[in-house]
């Protein structure tokens, strides 16, 4: 059988296609904390959404629902670059949902600071040293 890849967004929700022949849709967002259970209330959100970008998907049954941690910072912003304190850790994280499409270039960005100190990309805002608490 051959799979053909389709994905069709709206607002913050999308589908797409899977190559297990399955129509994925997502997504929702909220403050859950470390809570990784799923609710009736996000699968009815998801739902909605689906039958507003494809009406014919009003029957669509649900075959599997999960609930996924998608860390962010508390002002928004992405967390790259060195941890105040330690010489050889850093972070690359707080993309939240769209971690997988921005994970690349942040790695890329770290990689660059972890092997030559820099980056061509101005990372000053995204410092982890913004959260760093002082003594005194």
């Amino acid at each position: 059988m051959r799979w053909l890849f389709c994905s069709v967004g709206w607002g913050h929700n999308y589908a797409t296609t899977k190559p297990d022949g399955l129509l994925w849709a997502g997504t929702t967002e909220e403050e859950a904390g470390f809570d990784e259970e799923t609710t009736r209330e996000a699968r009815d959100e998801i739902g909605a959404a689906l039958v507003t970008m494809l009406p014919a998907m009003a029957d669509a049954q649900v075959v599997h629902q999960t609930a996924c941690l998608r860390p962010v910072a508390s002002d928004g912003l992405l967390l790259l670059g060195r941890v105040p304190g330690f010489d050889s850790v850093y972070m690359a994280t707080g993309a939240g949902r769209k971690g997988i499409l921005l994970g690349p270039a942040m790695g890329r960005a770290v990689a660059d600071l972890i092997l030559t100190g820099k980056s061509p990309l101005a990372l000053e805002a995204f410092s982890p040293a913004r959260f760093a608490r002082t003594t005194g």
